[in-house]
């Protein structure tokens, strides 16, 4: 449990910091003022947004631990699960909530982390179900990848979550990456591993048992996508500098530099991007990944 404390230490010494430049003390400010503010400056570039987030952030700390005292969901490999549902929660509030409509903004987070976790509980109800049908081997290989790439080759599993046998291997590999001072490819790398970036399909298959008789049954299966590993390049939160800088050791203005080329690429650039990284990355994976 090391890790979880060392990384959760981090991430709220970050959230300080980014905090120290709120024109209040975020303990005491209006939570309605905060979400407010988050909710002017989100998306705009600006860096007051990663102010009043990480206000909120702190507010809210405590939500991790009530959530995971009501849900009990435990995942060893997903040290981060309650701190993002709190960041999910967050999102949605500010996407939903009216200052105007006069519901107070911790009524409004309250009800939005219960919408968050059922939606959760939800997809991994879900997820089992797929995998009770068909389950994809690590050798198959990644859709339009004309060099071979497989599953296995990329840094999750065939339900999109993190692999808890390679997860810490996987941070190890992007770190090399930003040692590297290979930003983009580590930015690219991180998306894959923390974000579901599968394809999930079903179709009805008729066949004809062993009496003759004709049957159907529903046949799920997952490639890797990498339309949706650029939809979410081409769309990454302004938190995402906060919480990368506190996962990794990272020069800020490196990552920023990293996180503008992102922003400023079209999707046939990010598709290179990608395609790019997977070659490189393939000869380490042995040794990261294993």
């Amino acid at each position: 449990m090391a890790y979880k404390e060392d990384i959760m230490i981090d991430l709220k010494n970050v959230y300080r910091e980014q905090a120290k430049y709120l024109p209040y003390n975020y303990e005491t400010a209006p939570i309605e003022d905060m979400l407010s503010n988050y909710k002017k400056y989100r998306n705009t570039g600006n860096p007051k947004a990663n102010y009043y987030f990480s206000g909120l952030m702190l507010r809210f700390w405590y939500l991790q631990s009530k959530l995971e005292f009501k849900y009990n969901i435990t995942l060893k490999e997903d040290r981060l699960f309650y701190h993002d549902m709190v960041v999910d929660t967050i999102n949605l509030t500010t996407d939903y909530w009216d200052e105007e409509k006069g519901v107070k903004g911790t009524q409004a987070i309250n009800k939005c982390a219960s919408t968050i976790m059922l939606r959760e509980m939800y997809q991994r109800r879900l997820d089992i179900h797929k995998a009770s049908y068909k389950t994809t081997s690590i050798d198959t290989p990644v859709a339009g990848d004309e060099d071979g790439m497989t599953i296995g080759d990329t840094l999750v599993d065939d339900n999109g979550d993190p692999m808890s046998s390679t997860i810490s291997g996987a941070n190890c590999l992007i770190q090399h990456y930003i040692d590297e001072n290979k930003i983009v490819e580590a930015i690219i790398l991180d998306t894959i591993a923390y974000n579901d970036t599968f394809k999930h399909t079903r179709k009805q298959v008729k066949t004809i048992d062993e009496d003759g008789d004709e049957y159907k049954f529903t046949e799920h299966s997952t490639e890797f996508w990498a339309y949706k590993v650029v939809q979410l390049l081409g769309n990454l939160p302004t938190t995402y500098l906060t919480v990368f800088s506190a996962k990794y050791e990272v020069d800020l203005h490196i990552l920023e530099l990293g996180l503008e080329a992102i922003h400023k690429a079209n999707n046939q650039k990010l598709y290179k991007y990608l395609s790019n990284t997977l070659k490189s990355c393939k000869p380490l994976v042995s040794t990261y990944l294993t």
